[in-house]
């Protein structure tokens, strides 16, 4: 009897969600402790997939280690700053894996879940090149495979991977035109079986890339049929064919965050699969490097799939829907369209602006993407000097600053090129406003350098002019966005000040500006702020006028001289209710406010931990303003003194409880 072989396969993958402006993401979710949904679902499944554990031969392995898997590559950046001891535990994973198939089980992601084939091809290229980089620099090796974002495909693309030197990919059976026998050239023709196949360069015969079509009924019946875990495997074994790999491919996020305590069937189906003599499970490296495809294929062109329409989900209007009661989509050509007029602008600035000073221009636009995930100074100054023309070694930091700014404005374009932008039905969905932002963001600094001014606003204003399904004002919407952007730094500025005013001197959420105090007088204070991607200085003058209603903030930018009023209501919400914490005089607040300000001036550890557990018991720890993040950096604190115990006992008996995964995996070690 031949070798059953059987491969699962999860795509990990959340759209950027940081305001193109601060860097801040904020948004609202189903639960009162999360401010995001990376929060959120990283409680729910990334995290607890790096702790539910699997016993193999007297060793513990966690869910990464036994499962072929793909990040999209600004989510695992965001872990990565985030939850740096997940991330580090997602790299071992992939490194324990080789030792376990020969292989490791990480294939790259195409950057920002862009749908490739509606791109043109120098697009393709560079969201291709940016997902390899971003893998190597989390990995530290090449990839063998790549997933496209919703498995959309056409020839080019494929061609893309092939000149990339990608090994394979992942479809669909539906996404296969033909097969034919490479024996003897013989067509086949039936239902495409999952498994392994070989697709041809149109360009060099001689260049091929395989293409790996997933299990879709056995991959379906995961929702349904994985919390009985025997009955799933005992489908999977006698679904697989020997000779004929046997694969399952969904969304990561089934096991946790869909599926709740899906990590945890997950773990179950694993644990009974790698013990199972009738089958082999490997990852797809694997089965790449140690297996032959039988047969050569064609594909249908512009497919995915999630849509049964091709690509016409992202595009245009189609039947697909979240909400059968949203019947308005024609604004997805309009989007497209802007989009595509945006991004075609954004390239000619970049490519007319740098060639002056940059020695190749696409070259080094192709290897910013490491840069940007890393936001390290001194690479990033090395990055442009290695890029510079020779005679162009003396240019002032300002023209640095300004090739930054037009690498960054690119980044920000791939962003409005996710494919989330476009999944949903609504124009004003949380997603879509997303690409939108990014959108508006290149656009200003098309508008800023005058380059095609009314087109680039002759597109933005097409945009205002679509509707919601949800009868909202879409202009007025958009209107806000460009009007919040315009003024965000001076706003964050005056948030900065009034804190330091108040004598708390701590930032308690992540942003992509750095402020620093230089000078104060009275009530009046002088902030530096600098971009962490472009170094863009600006130095903002910030007056506090304590008044018996209400404080008001007045910003003077001190090289325009151009002047901003601002009250507490026009704040964070997480930060106006800090301030009232630490304004207040009511003896509700005392304990909070204590830890707070211990929080934000003390050196001793050990104080800020008993004070937190003491809010813990007294269940108020979660009532906390930032209360998430606070509870991340105190765990992160506590570890490895006894006093994590405690935290862990109090923790899990409160709302913060979501977070007790990240406890544990500090105390998890995985190796072979």
């Amino acid at each position: 009897m031949g070798i059953k072989f059987f491969s699962i396969h999860a795509h990990f993958y959340q759209p950027p969600r940081k305001d193109p402006w601060t860097g801040i993401i904020i948004e609202d979710t189903p639960t009162k402790i999360h401010s995001s949904y990376n929060q959120m679902i990283t409680d729910q499944c990334y995290g607890p997939l790096a702790i539910n554990t699997i016993r193999l031969n007297d060793e513990l392995l966690n869910l990464y280690s036994v499962i072929n898997f793909d990040f999209g590559p600004t989510l695992l950046n965001y872990i990565e700053k985030t939850y740096p001891k997940l991330y580090i535990t997602i790299q071992n994973s992939d490194h324990i894996s080789t030792k376990l198939y020969g292989y490791g089980n990480a294939i790259a992601q195409v950057y920002n879940h862009a749908i490739l084939p509606l791109l043109p091809l120098h697009e393709k290229k560079l969201y291709v090149r940016w997902g390899i980089e971003s893998f190597f620099r989390t990995f530290k090796r090449k990839p063998f495979g790549m997933w496209l974002s919703e498995c959309a495909c056409d020839n080019e693309t494929l061609e893309v991977l092939i000149h990339e030197d990608i090994k394979f990919t992942i479809l669909s059976p539906q996404q296969i035109k033909k097969i034919k026998k490479i024996e003897n050239g013989k067509e086949i023709v039936s239902d495409i079986k999952p498994g392994m196949y070989l697709w041809r360069s149109k360009l060099n015969n001689k260049k091929n890339i395989v293409i790996f079509v997933y299990n879709h009924s056995l991959s379906n019946f995961i929702y349904n049929e994985i919390k009985n875990t025997e009955k799933f495997a005992f489908r999977i074994i006698n679904t697989t064919e020997e000779k004929s790999p046997n694969i399952i491919a969904t969304d990561g996020e089934n096991y946790g965050h869909y599926i709740k305590n899906g990590n945890f069937y997950l773990s179950n189906l694993m644990a009974k699969l790698l013990k199972e003599k009738k089958i082999k499970v490997t990852n797809l490296s694997y089965l790449y490097n140690n297996l032959k495809p039988e047969y050569e294929v064609e594909i249908n062109e512009n497919t995915s799939w999630s849509c049964p329409h091709g690509i016409d989900r992202w595009k245009d209007e189609c039947s697909c829907s979240v909400d059968s009661k949203n019947k308005y989509k024609k604004w997805k050509n309009t989007l497209k369209i802007s989009s595509d007029i945006i991004k075609k602008n954004v390239d000619n600035l970049f490519y007319s602006k740098t060639i002056e000073n940059i020695t190749n221009p696409q070259k080094m636009l192709q290897e910013y993407v490491t840069i940007y995930e890393e936001t390290s100074p001194n690479k990033t100054f090395s990055f442009i000097k290695k890029n510079l023309r020779r005679n162009n070694h003396n240019l002032s930091t300002t023209i640095y600053s300004e090739i930054l700014k037009l690498c960054e404005m690119e980044m920000k374009s791939s962003f409005f090129r996710c494919s989330c932008g476009y999944f949903f039905d609504d124009i004003l969905n949380i997603e879509t406003l997303n690409n939108i932002k990014n959108l508006i963001f290149a656009s200003q600094i098309l508008i800023e350098n005058l380059y095609n001014k009314q087109e680039v606003e002759k597109a933005i204003e097409n945009i205002k002019k679509e509707k919601s399904n949800s009868n909202i004002n879409v202009k007025k919407v958009i209107e806000e966005i460009i009007t919040n952007s315009q003024n965000y730094l001076e706003k964050m500025a005056s948030e900065f000040s009034y804190l330091y005013y108040l004598n708390f001197n701590k930032c308690l959420y992540n942003t992509d500006w750095k402020f620093k105090i230089i000078q104060i007088n009275n009530n009046e204070f002088h902030v530096e702020a600098t971009h962490i991607h472009t170094f863009k200085h600006k130095t903002i003058k910030v007056i506090v006028l304590e008044e018996k209603l209400n404080t008001i903030f007045k910003t003077i930018d001190t090289k325009t001289n151009k002047t901003n009023i601002f009250t507490l209501e026009d704040f964070h919400k997480d930060t106006k209710h800090l301030i009232n914490i630490l304004k207040s005089n009511s003896s509700n607040y005392i304990p909070l406010k204590q830890f707070l300000y211990k929080l934000s001036n003390s050196l001793i550890p050990n104080e800020i931990i008993n004070l937190y557990i003491e809010l813990l018991k007294n269940n108020i720890a979660h009532t906390l303003p930032f209360a998430y993040e606070i509870a991340i950096f105190v765990i992160s604190l506590a570890f490895p003194t006894p006093l994590i115990k405690e935290l862990e006992k109090e923790i899990s008996k409160t709302p913060l409880s979501s977070l007790m995964w990240k406890i544990k995996i500090m105390e998890k070690k995985y190796d072979m």
